[in-house]
């Protein structure tokens, strides 16, 4: 009786599944299995970055700085047009630059960014160190938000991907504001 449930009970549970009631090899298996975790799945606002330069309406923000510090609060936002904004908060009153990029720079901008790990940086937990700051990255299609992730500027020391994004970033505002931004 025990050996006739123990049957039906395995037969039922290969029949829920929609299986066939057969043995499968082994190796088709492990084959099916390695093919699936071979395939690299990306996040949309991943999949944007690596081909901004194909999206118009797709764009990439980096915010830094602190309004009221410095040469406040500085966001760069770059267009898969190739257009460039630059806003400037600074002491209540906020400031405007523009430029343009070209298609391949803003193509070899994405890619760099999704390498550097614009999507998957974490930040460290607290304490912070006193002027440490903020930093925001994020990743829009049109008006939908794909991604947004706040991180702090100190990080850069210990997460070379965050560093090497923030200094494209002062790259490009720098020489978008000639020379104004961001210190």
């Amino acid at each position: 009786s025990k050996v006739l449930l123990g049957t039906v009970t395995g037969l039922v549970a290969v029949a829920a599944l929609g299986c066939p009631a057969q043995k499968r090899s082994p190796t088709v298996e492990r084959s099916a299995t390695a093919q699936r975790s071979s395939a690299v799945v990306r996040s949309p606002a991943d999949e944007l970055l690596l081909n901004l330069s194909k999206h118009d309406d797709g764009a990439l923000f980096v915010t830094t700085g602190t309004e009221h510090f410095g040469k406040g609060l500085v966001t760069l936002a770059v267009y898969g047009s190739g257009k460039i904004e630059i806003t400037n908060r600074r002491a209540g009153k906020t400031s405007s630059y523009k430029g343009d990029l070209t298609t391949a720079e803003v193509e070899q901008l994405g890619v760099s960014f999704s390498k550097a790990g614009f999507t998957t940086l974490k930040t460290s937990g607290p304490p912070r160190q006193p002027g440490d700051t903020p930093v925001v990255f994020e990743v829009k299609k049109g008006a939908k938000q794909l991604f947004r992730r706040e991180l702090w500027h100190g990080d850069r020391y210990q997460q070379p991907g965050l560093d090497e994004i923030l200094k494209r970033n002062d790259a490009i505002v720098t020489k978008t504001t000639k020379g104004e931004l961001p210190y």
